[in-house]
């Protein structure tokens, strides 16, 4: 646990809230009020805060769990990094392969454009197979993941970026309600008040397309908490999971320099960072790719996205009116509905999606009160990413079935 006291939670994939403390227990966030949470969805151009000249540095130390206060820098390293920088050094001190006996000597990777990047280079190569020799990622990446953040967010308080082994690696697994920016402003005045802290687990950020308008590719992205955090009080959550591949299993956490330390501190005495190769391949592909080439790629899976969620949409209008109510999606993977027509829990009718032969999620599965056997759940997730598009409509047909046999019985 690296937060305690107070927090507010705040990210973009449930609709349904979840508790922090089942969820994962090494980095959750216990608070003494009431967790909170909503989705950062569609947001105005970024830059600036209202309330900038006003802003009040928040005292992290005092937000930090006793665990997170006590850590530092290993002793083995703080030892190591006093003898760096002395000339004539012999380092007899190392515990490092060395790259002489690393197994694989090139490495070129096609793109889905047929391009072939070539990162065999011995800088690369030794980088990709040796463990992470800079506790916040591997520079390039890093370097990457700081002006990135920097032209979309603008977070207008120094925060700092550490490399993270995806979303769950750096904090937790989010939890949301919808909030307009209004609003947004309105619960970050109401943390800088009570000092409190926001967490925004954000991993679908990119997933955006608004159902009446052109897809927003890279540059036109709703308004992030991290671009309202005059104080440092935000924690931000990106991933690389659902925009690239989640096989890479790399993300990156932006926040006040201190927490960041802190959470570099834990990452190096426990898992020592993520995965070496992948952060050099990811590092790779955004170099060639530049702003301009991210931005082709965002645009064109916000576009297959948006046509496979109007899809499960029109299916959903075709089959399923008066047998649930729904919104049509404009971000994530998903499409949330609540099932009427005599449903009161989803777990009731897990038989006959088998018998009928179709595979929806409970909704109980993402509630904080799921657990409870008498508590009903009528919500269930529906993707809309996965299954082949001619799917999706015999999918919703099958679904409305299973509803339609509640109502007989």
């Amino acid at each position: 646990m690296l937060l305690t006291r107070r927090s507010l939670q705040s990210s973009c994939s449930w609709p349904l809230s979840r508790s922090l403390k089942t969820l994962r227990p090494a980095f959750s966030i216990s608070s003494r009020a009431r967790t909170v949470s909503m989705e950062t969805s569609t947001r105005q151009p970024i830059h600036g805060f209202p309330e900038a000249d006003e802003a009040t540095p928040c005292n992290i130390d005092y937000h930090l769990s006793r665990e997170a206060s006590a850590r530092t820098l290993s002793s083995l390293s703080k030892f190591i990094f006093s003898f760096s920088g002395i000339p004539g050094m012999v380092g007899l001190h190392g515990g490092l392969p060395p790259p002489s006996i690393f197994p694989f000597k090139a490495m070129r990777v096609q793109l889905e454009d047929g391009t072939w990047l070539d990162m065999s280079a011995k800088d690369k190569m030794d980088a990709a197979q040796q463990y992470n020799t800079n506790g916040r990622g591997y520079i390039p990446l890093l370097d990457w993941a700081k002006q990135h953040t920097q032209k979309l967010h603008a977070p207008p308080a120094g925060q700092q970026v550490v490399i993270t082994s995806g979303s769950n690696h750096a904090i937790d697994n989010p939890v949301s309600y919808i909030a307009p920016l209004e609003r947004r402003h309105a619960l970050y005045r109401m943390c800088r008040k009570y000092d409190l802290m926001i967490v925004e687990d954000d991993p679908y950020f990119y997933l955006q397309f608004p159902y009446d308008r052109d897809v927003p590719g890279l540059w036109k992205l709703g308004r992030s908490y991290l671009s309202l955090d005059t104080d440092g009080r935000v924690v931000r959550l990106d991933s690389f999971a659902k925009f690239l591949a989640p096989g890479f299993r790399l993300g990156w956490l932006t926040a006040h320099p201190t927490f960041v330390d802190k959470l570099t501190f834990h990452m190096h005495g426990t898992a020592l960072g993520p995965c070496s190769t992948t952060q050099v391949m990811i590092a790779e592909l955004m170099q060639h790719w530049g702003p301009e080439g991210l931005d082709s790629h965002l645009k064109s899976l916000q576009t297959v996205y948006k046509r496979r969620a109007q899809l499960m949409h029109s299916s959903a209008q075709q089959y399923l009116q008066g047998l649930a109510s729904w919104l049509p999606p404009e971000a994530g993977m998903f499409m949330w509905m609540k099932l009427e027509g005599g449903v009161k829990d989803a777990d009731d009718i897990i038989d006959a999606l088998k018998d009928e032969q179709v595979a929806v999620v409970p909704g109980r599965i993402s509630h904080c009160n799921g657990p409870r056997p008498a508590f009903p759940c009528p919500y269930v997730r529906l993707s809309f990413v996965m299954a082949p598009e001619e799917d999706i409509p015999k999918g919703m047909q099958r679904l409305a079935n299973v509803i339609k046999k509640v109502q007989t019985t």
